[in-house]
């Protein structure tokens, strides 16, 4: 694996001071947040039924039980919140879209729908982005 580093044609490949890097960098300084900074993990799916959002950005991880996906979401009462999902519901339906070259923008003028369901006689449920 190569190294990589990327420096605006003006920026020097160097610098010595942390603020020299940032005043030359500016307004185009890419700041890395965490998920904590977006907003609190969405407990309760079910607060999403019917309530238009949009995804700014998601990211694939693994974790415990298996993949997830972990989506940024903004709803149309500004409400920010990070919505986990490892289901053949809304985790494959952004697979899809990041197989598409996608990784944010997505609007979802219904919210979230829940489809209820029995496997081997054992209530379950699934969530999908809805339309």
């Amino acid at each position: 694996m190569s190294d990589v580093s990327t420096t605006t044609p003006a920026a020097p490949a160097k610098f010595d001071t942390f603020a020299d890097a940032a005043t030359t960098f500016g307004d185009t300084l890419t700041t890395i947040t965490g998920l904590d900074d977006w907003g609190p993990v969405l407990s309760d799916k079910d607060a999403l039924i019917d309530v238009p959002f949009i995804i700014t950005k998601w990211t694939f991880r693994d974790g415990d039980f298996g993949p997830y996906v972990a989506a940024l979401v903004i709803t149309k009462d500004d409400e920010k919140f990070v919505v986990t999902d490892g289901s053949t519901g809304i985790f494959v339906q952004l697979q899809a879209l990041h197989a598409e070259g996608k990784s944010g923008g997505v609007f979802c003028p219904k919210g979230i729908r829940r489809s209820d369901y029995e496997v081997n006689g054992r209530a379950a449920r699934t969530y999908y982005l809805a339309g």
